[in-house]
């Protein structure tokens, strides 16, 4: 005899009541999935491409007009003038080197200096930037949003399109509760993901500021099957409420497993 959420959930009930070997599937219901979106300042060097300005003045150097007076009166400028900063950046990036002699100030390219002209050395510089990224809080791994989550190699995966929404903002279902706020993440595993999603960037450090986290929520459709000595297993599917692009029920394996384990540790009524 067929309860009512076999009634609601008919079409789903006959796709995959027999999915599990001895096991029967007794309730389909909607499960929040928890997820963190998070924000964290980080310091990263960033590669410089040469400027104009830049390049004039290694130019002009590299013919010979290499005194600073010289140099000045070439590009048109006052000795004092504000944009001779750009000779001490130069200097401070090892592209230019200084000395004085009985003519004043005189400036030689360095190799580096060559190396930039031809575009094969870049100057690094470190720069605080805001990172945003998703965390699966069940799985306690980044998430990608247009990944599927069972997702092995992302450079084959199709855009998924996953639906975030506000945890404070749902009531109905059942709701898996954040637990595994992503505050102390593992230094090296951070800095690799970093480097991977912020293209031009490479991770040097944390800044000194708190990182920032919200509770997210993913809908999902959970399969309650139950075996002859009464244990539970929990196949999570995706839900048409959570995708932007609804293809299939597709069955979301890793965290099944991870669900399952919830419920074995956290048990709760779904019927």
């Amino acid at each position: 005899m067929k309860t009512d959420f076999l009634i609601t959930y008919e079409k789903q009930y006959d796709l995959f009541k027999d999915h599990h070997e001895d096991f029967e599937l007794v309730n389909i219901f909607e499960i929040h999935i928890p997820f963190w979106k998070c924000v964290q300042k980080v310091v990263a060097e960033k590669s410089v491409a040469i400027d104009r300005f830049s390049k004039v003045i290694l130019e002009t150097i590299i013919t010979g007009i290499n005194t600073h007076t010289e140099i000045c009166a070439f590009l048109g400028i006052a000795e004092d003038a504000f944009v001779t900063v750009q000779f001490h950046y130069l200097v401070k990036n090892s592209l230019l080197k200084e000395q004085y002699n009985d003519t004043g100030l005189i400036y030689e390219i360095t190799p580096e200096g060559h190396l930039f002209l031809k575009k094969k050395y870049t100057i690094k510089q470190l720069e605080v930037v805001p990172f945003s990224f998703l965390y699966n809080d069940l799985l306690e791994t980044f998430f990608d949003d247009k990944i599927t989550i069972d997702s092995i190699d992302e450079k084959r995966q199709k855009s998924v399109d996953y639906k975030l929404m506000e945890t404070r903002n749902l009531r109905k279902g059942v709701m898996v509760e954040h637990k595994n706020k992503p505050y102390k993440l593992p230094f090296l595993e951070f800095a690799t993901y970093f480097n991977k999603k912020m293209n031009g960037y490479l991770f040097y450090d944390l800044d000194d500021s708190r990182m920032k986290a919200y509770e997210r929520s993913i809908s999902f459709l959970a399969f309650e099957y139950i075996s002859k000595d009464n244990s539970k297993h929990y196949d999570i599917r995706r839900h048409k409420k959570s995708m932007q692009k609804f293809r299939s029920y597709t069955l979301e394996e890793k965290l099944s497993f991870a669900v399952t384990a919830y419920f074995k540790k956290y048990p709760i009524e779904t019927n």
